[in-house]
């Protein structure tokens, strides 16, 4: 296990925070309205306008970036246990299977006479069924790779491909079933936004994705051997069967948190995690903190550009649609040199 340098780790999380709060105040100055210092200052000088500002602009960029930290730890995550530089959990089904969850959740209740379920009983109901389609997309992508363990890059990759396709089909079949004002609420949700959104649902967000992050952070550890190999991890004492559970949960927890409040945003924990390795190498144990606070920085600047766009379609584009059309075409490229690499070997 290589030593870990203090130094290097405060350098680059150093680095990756000042980064992040630069985002955060472009961000917040991106939109119809604009932003200047008066209003930076208004912020904490209290009053209506301070509480205007309060829940229509800062929410919004804490909201992004407590989301963007965990897709890209996520994504980083899955990336060293799986051994496979295409995972991500778009790419692997996992944000289909959290969406598949809860709207079988948000139906159920729907159908029961659950009220207004994409509000206050939706910051309970919506996590806890995101959190069981996480579970069981990652379980069903767990006995791919015990089934075909010499295949295992193409079986999760595959397998990712299909019970994305399924979850999304499953969830448009649930959309015609429930009453018309929950499908036009679920359509909303499942195209991957960031809003303005009251104080208690990003406590709420940051509640089930801190823990997650804090959850991964411990074992960034017994993560950083496992990506070299389970033979490697085993010799030095690492119960790789007990620690992958533990991460595999952790991830759920993480985007089961972000898909139950802006639904489906993808490719994030596909391109920073690999961004991020560039600049701080592939230790696991710098390479997680940092992926969260570079992709804090991504999200909340991707969605500051949605709001810019706003006069020149006349409508907020999903800031979901952004990262797929940025992240689609890198998705492609990793494929090809991954295929190049294993022909080549």
């Amino acid at each position: 296990m290589n030593i870990l340098d203090g130094k290097s780790l405060a350098r680059h999380l150093g680095t990756a925070v000042v980064v992040l709060l630069g985002c955060c105040v472009v961000a917040l100055g991106l939109g119809t309205g604009g932003f200047s210092l008066q209003d930076l200052r208004e912020i904490f000088g209290g009053g209506e306008e301070a509480a205007t500002l309060w829940e229509t602009r800062v929410t919004r960029v804490v909201l992004g970036a407590v989301c963007g930290a965990a897709l890209s730890m996520s994504g980083a995550a899955l990336q060293a246990l799986l051994r496979n530089p295409l995972a991500d959990p778009y790419v692997l089904g996992v944000s289909g299977g959290a969406a598949l969850g809860g709207t079988l959740a948000v139906g159920v209740a729907s159908s029961l006479g659950g009220g207004e379920v994409l509000g206050t009983l939706g910051i309970w109901l919506l996590p806890a069924g995101a959190y069981a389609g996480a579970v069981g997309t990652l379980l069903v992508l767990w006995l791919a790779v015990r089934v075909a363990p010499q295949q295992q890059p193409v079986a999760v990759l595959l397998s990712g491909v299909v019970l994305n396709a399924c979850c999304l089909a499953a969830v448009s079949v649930v959309r015609l079933l429930v009453r018309a004002e929950t499908a036009q609420s679920l359509m909303g949700w499942m195209m991957g936004s960031i809003g303005s959104e009251r104080w208690t649902v990003v406590a709420s967000a940051a509640a089930y994705t801190g823990a997650g992050l804090v959850w991964l952070t411990v074992l960034a550890g017994p993560l950083h051997l496992i990506a070299q190999g389970d033979t490697l991890a085993t010799r030095l004492g690492v119960r790789v069967t007990r620690v992958r559970v533990a991460a595999l949960l952790a991830v759920s927890l993480m985007v089961a948190g972000v898909v139950s409040i802006t639904g489906m945003i993808g490719f994030v924990g596909l391109m920073v995690p690999h961004v991020t390795r560039m600049v701080v190498g592939p230790d696991a144990r710098v390479l997680l903190p940092a992926s969260a606070l570079w992709g804090a920085g991504a999200l909340v600047l991707l969605d500051g550009v949605t709001r810019a766009l706003f006069p020149v379609f006349g409508t907020e584009i999903p800031v979901g649609a952004i990262t797929a059309l940025l992240g689609g075409p890198g998705f492609l490229w990793l494929l090809n040199r991954h295929l190049r690499q294993a022909v080549a070997s």
